[in-house]
């Protein structure tokens, strides 16, 4: 065994532990603030958002409301569709029935066909 080692501290062993412990001491201090502001951010961030959809959904809502009034005021000039295996025909928002078309709905429609022919 070493007999008679003493360590005796010098000023530059306490400076530098010193330094060491300051070093240390910011960091931890350096960690909790910036996660302080991180949450104060993240916070803002998650209520402006909020905010901003809420709003979205007010104007979705409020475009529907309005489509909902004005959707159905021009039915269409022409429709063609094929329901219970059988052609349908809607023209100017009114069921044709294929045996009884008066003429002047003939006549309708073929200014319809001729207007859409290319």
């Amino acid at each position: 065994m070493i007999e008679g080692v003493i360590f005796e501290p010098t000023p530059v062993f306490f400076v530098v532990i010193g330094l060491v412990t300051g070093v240390v001491l910011g960091w931890v201090i350096g960690f909790f603030d910036s996660n302080n502001r991180s949450a104060k951010k993240i916070e803002v961030a998650e209520a402006r958002a909020e905010r901003a959809l809420s709003e979205a959904e007010q104007k979705i809502a409020s475009m529907q409301a309005s489509e909902g009034v004005h959707g159905m005021d021009d039915p269409g000039l022409l429709r063609l569709t094929h329901k219970d295996n059988a052609p349908h025909l809607e023209m100017d928002g009114k069921v044709l029935s294929v045996k009884s078309v008066s003429p002047e709905q003939k006549k309708r429609l073929i200014e319809l066909l001729t207007y859409i022919r290319p």
